[in-house]
């Protein structure tokens, strides 16, 4: 999913439980886009796609995975309720591990991925599937409105 599924989440988990610290949370993954974005400018590598994908449809790094989520489970439950950062950081793979891309099990031990079947990721490997994308893109959006609309209504 894209940085705005996690974001509407995070949002409606702070309006219902008035903790800031689970936006972060709930977006906290996808920091890795803009680690790939910054390294990509700087060692002048070109990707063949606009440049708003290019920060928002990164491939997915090892920090997709059960053992940081664990980490950071640990670490945010010294500021917040443990069960409240669970529910924030695993939204967050829960959603990314829905689409064709999926998120890893033990990076570095083994290449096995938990994968779905939205195409919501953008390959960088296959720049032909830029249209494929903007339709695969419709589940990103409903989950988004979803939880937009659930923000409102609450």
């Amino acid at each position: 999913m894209d940085l705005i599924a996690h974001l509407m989440f995070g949002i409606w988990m702070f309006k219902t439980y008035k903790n800031f610290s689970l936006i972060i949370l709930s977006c906290i993954f996808d920091i890795d886009h803009v680690i790939g974005y910054v390294y990509d400018r700087r060692k002048r590598i070109r990707l063949e796609i606009p440049k708003l994908y290019q920060l928002a449809y990164r491939p997915r790094s090892w920090f997709h995975s059960l053992p940081v989520f664990v980490v950071l489970v640990v670490i945010s439950s010294f500021f917040i309720d443990w069960k409240l950062a669970f529910i924030a950081l695993a939204s967050h793979l829960v959603m990314d591990a829905s689409d064709k891309v999926g998120i890893w099990v033990f990076p570095f031990i083994s290449k096995k991925k938990i994968r779905g079947s939205l195409p919501v990721s953008y390959l960088v490997e296959n720049p032909k599937s830029l249209e494929k994308h903007k339709r695969g893109h419709v589940p990103s959006l409903a989950v988004a409105t979803i939880f937009l609309l659930l923000t409102l209504l609450t």
